[in-house]
């Protein structure tokens, strides 16, 4: 097999690139699939990011909603936005370093 990228087989990208295809793709997004697909991508980031096991992520998750009297879900969506930007309101990043600090070191 080439590995000249020229050789490789075309495929066309699936994703939308104009704004009319933007506006026509019906494609529902994956937090309407399943209602709390957010609080499992937030779970997922806290166990790359953190390197916690499922069940501590889980309780960190819990812990920032109830510490900082804001839906779980709303926690969820931040952290997720997180990974990608960066970005994380101040409340919830000290209470994030607040619970990782609380959990046994490996």
């Amino acid at each position: 097999m080439s590995t000249d990228a020229a050789a490789w087989p075309k495929t066309q990208d699936p994703r939308p690139t104009t704004t009319a295809e933007h506006a026509a793709d019906t494609t529902p997004p994956l937090t309407a699939a399943h209602p709390h697909a957010t609080t499992y991508y937030a779970i997922g980031v806290l166990l790359v990011l953190g390197r916690l096991t499922p069940d501590e992520a889980r309780h960190v998750l819990r812990n920032i909603s109830q510490r900082t009297n804001t839906k779980l879900r709303d926690v969820a969506t931040l952290l997720v936005q997180w990974a990608g930007s960066g970005e994380l309101p101040a409340d919830i990043r000290g209470e994030l370093a607040h619970q990782l600090r609380l959990l046994p070191r490996r």
